[in-house]
């Protein structure tokens, strides 16, 4: 399969209203008929093999809103050689009047961004979930319910969430109705597979997803989340792909679009690894170098606009294909500074997150900077922690850039709060960018590092004690370094209370002196 390659069309019928029986047909299931149309479209003599692609269903929430309809589609294409691919580009392109509202993207393998470096200690973690917020210093954040994601929805797009972990009907995941909030996805199944059951919001085993749920509900406890899972759950499962992906930011962003005064965060803790299969750097619909790629144009979409506006944060992991230890799955070209972050993690209008242990050491497996140039970005934009283990629960661990990007994705819905006291000047309540940059503005760095724009760790790591005193109305009483109230005790949170980062630094001072 050297010469063969996956792709995906999208067929946008807004600009071009002969695509329209098409994009019908295509929602019907009609899949012969599509790709006989595609091929008199194109006026190709090769087949056009289409194939089935998992379908989501209609949105799972307290009310009753209907699905707002989309005029495209996205059609997935099964392996073919890439001349022939090569052909379809130089027909769009010689004939775009007639061909257009149609772009393509090689549809490659995605999966979790999770790892751990092995033979590093004997355990892979390094420290608490608490030390882990006391890190990023998330005691600062104003209490009474100004923080806590009250009116903010976070989408978790990952291998599915456990209803089991958070239960509560009426409560984040949970509607009163007793549904898990969420897309429902019908699984395509290939040829000779066993037939698989439509994978329900909130039906997953724990694991990945639900770990990224859980990170996000401990930081932003009144945000209400959302279950896309579209990556296969366990290693035998087939591959997920970029085309499922598209299809559903496409569904997400005609959803953000549509209710425009909602505040959406979207957590894609996944990476594409391996960019073997990609169309070549000439294409104009190239994944990993090309801006302009329809699924990166999706996220861009989705992140433009303003808040209120039908703008969405996005949070991406920056990938797991950094030079000192990187994952089994990354491409031999894909590993190291200037070659690990790429595609949508590249993206100016995505916050794209690296990650470090608490006590600010980069972790290896971390995919480094710089972005290719075409995206115009420095990337990663920051980091948060990584390696971290659960104090109510000895069997639970984060890891991977996959817990730096749950972190971050629960400090953005805690800031997203309907109720947060912004500074009449502050720009970060505008847009997403303008979050993006207040967020490496306030960054804090660490000795050593490269700035503004360190390969390893962005503008450093991410930092709400500066973030809180740049942007929000101080309160009376002055705060310290911890977040604690100087003049009277603090009123107790959602959470427990985490250490400080200087008793934790000279605490793990200690314990390696100790040793």
């Amino acid at each position: 399969m050297e010469n063969l390659v996956k792709i995906f069309l999208i067929l946008d019928a807004g600009p071009n209203s002969a695509l329209r029986p098409i994009v019908e047909a295509h929602r019907a299931a009609r899949h012969d008929t599509v790709g006989g149309r595609l091929r008199e479209l194109f006026r190709v003599n090769f087949d056009l093999p289409v194939q089935a692609l998992p379908d989501l269903g209609p949105l799972q929430d307290d009310g009753d809103e209907p699905e707002p309809e989309s005029n495209a589609s996205v059609v997935a294409l099964d392996w073919m050689p890439r001349e022939q691919v090569l052909e379809l580009e130089q027909r769009i392109a010689a004939d775009r009047d007639r061909l257009d509202g149609i772009t393509i993207s090689a549809d490659l393998a995605l999966a979790p961004a999770d790892i751990w470096c092995p033979n590093q200690g004997t355990s892979p973690l390094f420290g608490m979930l608490d030390n882990a917020l006391a890190l990023i210093c998330f005691d600062a954040l104003p209490s009474g319910g100004q923080a806590d994601g009250t009116g903010v929805r976070v989408v978790i797009i990952d291998q599915g969430i456990d209803r089991d972990y958070l239960p509560t009907p009426g409560g984040p995941f949970i509607t009163a109705s007793g549904k898990a909030r969420g897309w429902p996805v019908m699984p395509f199944v290939a040829s000779g597979q066993p037939p698989q059951p439509t994978r329900m919001p909130g039906s997953a085993d724990f694991g990945h997803g639900t770990l990224m749920a859980l990170l996000v509900n401990r930081l932003a406890p009144e945000a209400k989340i959302y279950d896309l899972p579209l990556l296969p759950e366990r290693i035998h499962d087939l591959p997920g792909f970029l085309s499922l992906a598209a299809a559903a930011m496409l569904k997400l962003l005609v959803r953000v679009r549509s209710n425009v005064n909602r505040r959406w965060v979207m957590c894609n803790a996944w990476s594409v690894y391996n960019l073997d299969k990609d169309l070549p750097l000439s294409s104009v619909f190239n994944y990993g170098q090309n801006p302009n790629n329809p699924f990166t144009t999706l996220v861009r979409l989705i992140a433009q606009n303003n808040i209120g506006a039908g703008g969405a944060d996005v949070v991406f992991a920056a990938g797991n294909c950094g030079q000192y230890c990187p994952d089994g799955r990354c491409g031999g070209g894909q590993v190291g500074p200037g070659s690990s972050i790429y595609g949508v993690a590249a993206l100016e209008e995505v916050l794209t997150v690296g990650a470090v242990r608490n006590d600010t050491i980069w972790l290896g497996y971390s995919s480094q900077g710089p972005s290719p140039a075409a995206f115009g970005s420095q990337k990663p934009d920051l980091c948060a922690p990584s390696q971290f283990g659960e104090p109510s629960n000895a069997s639970i661990g984060y890891s991977g850039t996959s817990a730096a990007c749950g972190v971050s994705a629960g400090v953005v819905a805690a800031l997203r709060d309907t109720a947060f006291p912004w500074a009449a000047a502050a720009v970060p309540q505008n847009s997403p960018a303008q979050m993006i940059a207040g967020l490496r503005q306030q960054a804090r760095p660490v000795p050593g590092q490269t700035l503004p724009d360190d390969l390893r760790l962005g503008a450093g790591i991410l930092d709400l004690c500066k973030f809180v005193t740049a942007f929000a109305v101080q309160p009376q009483a002055s705060l310290d370094r911890s977040g604690a109230d100087q003049d009277e005790p603090k009123e107790k949170r959602s959470h427990p209370g985490p250490v400080s980062p200087g008793r934790f630094v000279a605490w793990i001072r200690r314990l390696i002196f100790r040793s």
